[in-house]
């Protein structure tokens, strides 16, 4: 066991960041990456692996991905079914944990504590992963995820409400991201009256609602004609020239070609890269 030179917190040897405090412990490279504390990181992840349990056989979804963002990047990882794409964005984002390896993200400079700072997420709790996803990481899905009984409008606001703003800001934030999702007067609207395109319009307003520096985009265009997708790969190619690192998953190569960095996997791995 190592013992932290910060916060005096004991966590195994294998750990390069303290899982409490986030203090890095080690000034050694992750695999290849050139520093760890680069100030130009957004998120890496260092030999990665997932494994599930299906009935009595174990599934390795990741086999030892290695994977840097820096800020300002738009990856795209494309393959099959099965292939662990989803799975490395889930755990980048702190929707789940990796079995083995480590996950490091940058704070932003607006939280307390952690400015700018970067921080072993691989093993924090799951009150502190929802912190992260809350004002660091907004998710786009395939499936849009809003709630049927909620507005648009409403649907937005969820994040704002979560993290404890006033009213009058959680109103005036809403209306903002209407805006600029060109939205502004389907408001009021439930999803059932919304069109894909639409309702894939609110998901991305709603994954910006905190002003989360990292977005992750798991097939967004898969339930959209081939028309509508291209408006919603021409607003995440905004976003992303606005300052906002994207990180998506797609099988569409099409779709793909809007990242400026491209990865393939295949069974837990990856096999190429292109930029």
């Amino acid at each position: 066991m190592k013992k932290c030179p910060k916060c005096e917190n004991e966590f195994p040897d294998d750990y390069l960041f303290c899982p409490k405090c986030g203090g890095k412990f080690s000034s050694h490279d992750l695999a290849g990456f050139e520093e760890i504390d680069d100030s130009n990181l957004m998120v890496a992840g260092y030999d990665l692996h997932k494994s599930y349990l299906m009935g009595k056989n174990a599934v390795n979804a990741l086999r030892g991905v290695d994977l840097k963002v820096k800020i300002g990047d738009f990856i795209s990882i494309m393959g099959p079914s099965g292939s662990g794409k989803s799975t490395l964005m889930h755990l980048l984002g702190g929707l789940d944990k990796p079995s083995r390896g480590h996950i490091v993200i940058r704070q932003p400079t607006g939280l307390p504590e952690k400015k700018g700072s970067l921080q072993d997420i691989s093993n924090l709790s799951k009150e502190a992963l929802s912190e992260i996803r809350l004002h660091i990481s907004g998710f786009v899905f395939q499936q849009f995820y809003l709630l049927p009984t909620l507005s648009a409008a409403e649907n937005i606001s969820i994040p704002l409400i979560f993290s404890g703003n006033k009213s009058s800001l959680v109103k005036q934030r809403t209306d903002q991201l209407l805006e600029l999702v060109g939205l502004s007067m389907r408001g009021h609207h439930l999803p059932s009256e919304l069109s894909g395109g639409e309702q894939q319009r609110v998901a991305i307003a709603r994954a910006l609602a905190n002003d989360p520096p990292l977005i992750l985009a798991d097939e967004p265009t898969g339930d959209l004609d081939s028309r509508t997708g291209h408006m919603i790969m021409e607003m995440l190619k905004n976003l992303n020239e606005m300052g906002k690192t994207i990180v998506m998953v797609t099988h569409d190569q099409s779709v793909a070609g809007f990242a400026r960095t491209k990865y393939e996997m295949m069974d837990g791995k990856f096999i190429n890269k292109n930029q």
